[in-house]
């Protein structure tokens, strides 16, 4: 199971910094089991990219 420090440690690991911008498209089946769900996922994602980044995602 996927946690939220793990997946913040992934997506660092891309190379995104504290005030990038991050496009996202994402299916959570695909990324497995997450504990806490998506909700985990998107905090992981405004953690990588920090208080001065921006989470994009499609509608």
């Amino acid at each position: 199971m996927h946690t939220r420090k793990a997946i913040t440690e992934a997506i660092r690991k891309l190379g995104v910094q504290t005030g990038d911008l991050l496009m996202v498209h994402a299916s959570l089946k695909a990324i497995g089991p997450v504990e806490g769900g998506a909700e985990t996922v998107v905090a992981a994602l405004r953690s990588a990219v920090g208080p001065t980044g921006t989470v994009m995602g499609y509608a």
